[in-house]
């Protein structure tokens, strides 16, 4: 078998499998949400019981609210990536940049948390309710920061900042080693997630470019995206 031939068969069978997961998500979501929700009724029933002994030993409230705020956490992140997973109704439909960068930071530190890795996301107070294209740069932005995230080790970080520039946002991702220095940048053709944030972006018609400079014998480069502010 061909090498190109290899690559079709390797992306059918990745395609196919995200197909399955997306067709198979609302199943999952209440197979998973149903018991969450039991779970936060009875515990709720379980609270007002152990009330009365609240003066005899308040640690047993303090645990059904440790309980409680675990359970909650839990159902949101759920919630998080199924909608992540799910097609898209309206893939341009509009969503507040606030609410994007809260759900990227959400769906990102796990991972970095795994890899001893910081993350840096800086959002500008003015930029909160800014308006764009939800599902597409929240899928431009993940497969931004974590091709980023590829290149860095442990005790590494990883920043997102972000401005305004006329009727556009500009997205500035950067990973940073240990030492200070930064991993040198990747080949756009060679890369698993720049090629489809190329894609996005063009869908939008923003622009992705690499930022670079040499400084001290190492590739110091950033991540820049470009994409419009809607209305």
């Amino acid at each position: 078998m061909s090498t190109e031939n290899q690559v079709i068969d390797s992306t059918a069978i990745r395609d196919n499998r995200l197909t399955l997961v997306e067709r198979f998500s609302d199943t999952l979501a209440h197979e998973i949400r149903n018991p969450l929700h039991s779970m936060g009724i009875n515990l709720e029933v379980l609270r007002r019981r152990l009330t009365k002994y609240e003066r005899e030993d308040e640690s047993l409230t303090r645990f059904t609210t440790i309980l409680g705020t675990e359970l909650d956490r839990l159902g949101h992140r759920v919630d998080l990536l199924l909608r992540l997973v799910r097609p898209d109704r309206d893939p341009h439909a509009l969503a507040s940049l606030g609410e994007i960068v809260k759900e990227i930071r959400e769906l990102l530190l796990p991972e970095c948390r795994r890899r001893n890795v910081a993350l840096d996301i800086r959002l500008p107070a003015s930029g909160e309710r800014i308006p764009l294209s939800g599902a597409i740069t929240r899928q431009a932005l993940l497969d931004l920061l974590l091709s980023a995230l590829e290149s860095l080790e442990a005790h590494g970080t990883l920043s997102l900042s972000m401005g305004r520039e006329d009727n556009h946002v500009l997205f500035e991702v950067q990973a940073v080693r240990a030492d200070g220095s930064t991993p040198s940048p990747p080949l756009l053709d060679e890369d698993l997630y720049l090629p489809v944030v190329q894609m996005l972006a063009d869908e939008l018609d923003g622009e992705l470019f690499l930022s670079g400079t040499t400084d001290r014998g190492f590739d110091s480069f950033r991540y820049m995206l470009s994409l419009p502010i809607l209305s």
